[in-house]
């Protein structure tokens, strides 16, 4: 007489076997949408479309980074500063990602790593940053969006060391 425990491992492994794999081209799904995003980032000062920047971010979108925690309703200010800058000049943004990894949780859920690197210059100034981001994506009925990312600047070698850091104790 079978336990249990063998009838549900018997099941578990049945199922685990004969569940389709997670198929590639998920994961050029997640990827496109990371390039995307950053692309409709990027043509922002000439297409001002709010949406077309919005559309890759859930609602309830979270994002951290070495300054803090911002929301969805973050990246509307941003984009809403962004538009006022451009009626005092013009703006470019340029944005390289690279190093993309996706990673499956299951069929709606999977998260990315990637390097981002972003140049503003506006209004006579140049920002520069460069992040190592996580991110983690759901899949809605129109395709994957974010849900929270992390990202994580180093230290430019011309930034100094905050004290903080460098004690032990």
């Amino acid at each position: 007489m079978r336990s249990t425990f063998q009838i549900w491992l018997s099941a578990v492994s049945v199922a685990w076997v004969a569940s389709p794999a997670w198929p590639a081209s998920e994961d050029l799904e997640v990827q496109r949408v990371i390039r995307e995003a950053a692309e409709a980032y990027v043509a922002f000062p000439q297409t001002r479309d709010r949406h077309s920047v919005t559309k890759y971010f859930a609602p309830d979108y979270s994002f951290f980074d070495d300054i803090g925690a911002r929301s969805f309703q973050d990246i509307e200010r941003m984009l809403a500063d962004l538009e006022q800058d451009l009626a005092r000049g013009p703006v470019v943004i340029t944005e390289q990602i690279t190093h993309i990894t996706v990673h499956q949780v299951d069929r709606t859920l999977a998260w990315a790593t990637y390097q981002d690197r972003v140049t503003v210059v506006r209004l006579g100034r140049i920002t520069e940053d460069e992040a190592l981001c996580t991110a983690i994506f759901h899949k809605t009925l129109t395709g994957w969006v974010y849900q929270h990312e992390h990202c994580s600047s180093p230290m430019l070698d011309n930034e100094p060391v905050p004290d903080e850091l460098t004690k032990l104790t």
